[in-house]
């Protein structure tokens, strides 16, 4: 009696002539590859450990994902979590787990400092190495990183700035180490174009900002805040008070910081200096 391989493929199924190639389109045992069979197909798939969780490595659409956005682009409807992703690629260093803020302004952000306001606030200019809670992306305070932080940057286009409200920070993410290098003491500012920065419901959209970049736990004012009075001031030579004309802030305010040393009083106050604020760092 023939055997199956003798009487051909059965209905559905594919032959390539006896090639016991898995990695190819067709199986050794006569099945067309596909995402989710657990073989990965060359040229085809980047991953596949044949189950449908984007938040392992390898994504429901067999991709490894570079970044939260990538885990988006192959499963559209990924939840906020915590997500494994390889900056670069499946061949290079191991991959690493982050928190994927899937919701914010279209979701696809990848967290890379949480920051809250008060006695546990990070206070540190970002271009300094300082990892905290690097296991653990949902901690309530947590900074990965630097070299991780520098991988995700290099493969993102936006880096957002928000304190979980209305006020926010974007500007391109090759500003994420802004300062670095620098004058190592408060005049330690950069002028960054920010393609949209909102404060108190006042918007501007690609507009030219002085902002300091070191924090209160190095002696500063702190970390990566807008001092909206002082725009004119420290060799910045900008205009003040750039969003209305006049202030929207307290005088002196160290407004996005979470560690500020001079708060907001102005009702309503800034996102970044109520009591229960966290600062959230992101790309994209």
């Amino acid at each position: 009696m023939p055997n199956s391989r003798e009487l051909g493929p059965l209905a559905g199924d594919v032959d390539d002539n006896g090639n016991a190639e898995d990695a190819d389109a067709c199986l050794s045992s006569c099945v067309a590859a596909k995402c989710g069979d657990k073989v990965v197909q060359a040229g085809v798939e980047q991953c596949d450990d044949g189950n449908v969780d984007s938040a392992d490595g390898c994504t429901a659409a067999c991709t490894v994902p570079k970044s939260c956005l990538e885990v988006q682009m192959a499963a559209p409807g990924a939840t906020d979590g915590v997500y494994l992703v390889d900056p670069d690629g499946a061949e290079g260093v191991p991959g690493f787990s982050v928190f994927c803020d899937m919701t914010t302004a279209g979701g696809g952000w990848t967290v890379l400092e949480r920051s809250p306001f008060g006695g546990l606030t990070v206070g540190k200019a970002l271009y300094n190495d300082l990892p905290i809670s690097v296991d653990d992306p949902a901690a309530k305070r947590y900074r990965l990183a630097k070299p991780a932080m520098t991988a995700l940057r290099d493969v993102s286009t936006d880096m957002r700035l928000d304190c979980r409200g209305q006020d926010y920070l974007l500007a391109a993410a090759s500003n994420l180490f802004n300062g670095q290098g620098g004058p190592l003491n408060c005049n330690n500012w950069t002028k960054v174009m920010y393609k949209e920065a909102q404060l108190k419901g006042n918007k501007l959209l690609n507009k030219t900002i002085c902002t300091w970049n070191i924090g209160t736990s190095e002696g500063c004012a702190g970390a990566w805040h807008i001092d909206e009075g002082a725009q004119n001031a420290y060799g910045c030579a900008l205009v003040n008070n750039p969003w209305k004309g006049v202030p929207v802030a307290s005088p002196s305010a160290d407004t996005f910081a979470t560690d500020a040393a001079t708060l907001d009083g102005v009702n309503p106050v800034h996102d970044c200096h109520k009591n229960t604020a966290s600062r959230w760092i992101m790309v994209r």
